[in-house]
């Protein structure tokens, strides 16, 4: 078993204390990578990988708001990777790592929040920090897949497009790096834009009567929107 203690510190034990005091059942395990922690739930089970070297509070408040969304019964980055490989069509276009990084990138939008207020700095939220999701000179690159490999362009941009959305790191300026991506492809940056612009103003928190719509109805609008877009030009 791995002591939890030097994980913990005074912002983020209030949470942990309403995790694992909750009807989850909780285990923290040893990462194997050299850098980086996670989280995966099955059910009410849940795993948390942790680095023992230089034990990281800030990285596991992180893991613990990924947790706290699905405390909520916020699935909606999981939901949409089982739609769209429910899809014929795009699950033959999009990767497991793509899929992976927009499923996470729509938690950290709601989640940084939620890890400012329990007094993290911006800098602390994710280990990329400082990691630009965007550069001008990709914009050949970008240019040269729409006209050759169609579907790894797609993969690509939707996963570019995500990840500048949930960039954290206010000296990261994208003003420049969305006019280029939707010169070359305004029918599917439409597509993305308002996906996004929906997540974003989705509201995690609210209570919802049964007949109220959730996420699944973005979801759903946006694959049904990219699966027709896939077929109008002849994919």
């Amino acid at each position: 078993m791995i002591d939890v203690k030097p994980y913990i510190d005074n912002r983020n034990v209030k949470l942990w204390e309403e995790l694992n005091n909750s009807d989850l059942s909780i285990t923290i395990k040893k990462e194997n990578h050299e850098f980086g922690y996670g989280c995966y739930c099955q059910g009410k089970k849940v795993t948390i990988k942790v680095q023992l070297a230089d034990p990281d509070p800030a990285a596991f408040a992180h893991e613990l708001l990924h947790i706290k969304l699905r405390k909520e019964r916020v699935f909606a980055g999981g939901c949409l990777k089982e739609v769209i490989l429910e899809d014929q069509i795009l699950k033959e276009i999009f990767t497991k790592e793509t899929l992976d990084n927009i499923a996470n990138n729509m938690d950290h939008v709601k989640m940084l929040p939620w890890f400012l207020a329990m007094g993290y700095e911006n800098s602390e939220f994710v280990a990329d920090y400082d990691e630009w999701r965007f550069e001008r000179e990709w914009y050949s690159d970008f240019y040269l897949l729409h006209q050759m490999e169609i579907k790894q362009f797609i993969d690509r941009f939707v996963g570019t497009y995500s990840a500048m959305k949930a960039d954290n790191n206010p000296t990261h300026i994208y003003d420049e790096c969305y006019p280029l991506l939707q010169s070359i492809d305004g029918e599917l940056y439409a597509i993305v834009e308002k996906f996004w612009e929906n997540w974003l103003h989705y509201d995690v928190e609210k209570k919802r009567e049964i007949w109220e719509p959730d996420y699944g109805s973005i979801i759903l609008e946006f694959v049904h929107s990219l699966s027709e877009y896939v077929k109008s030009i002849g994919y």
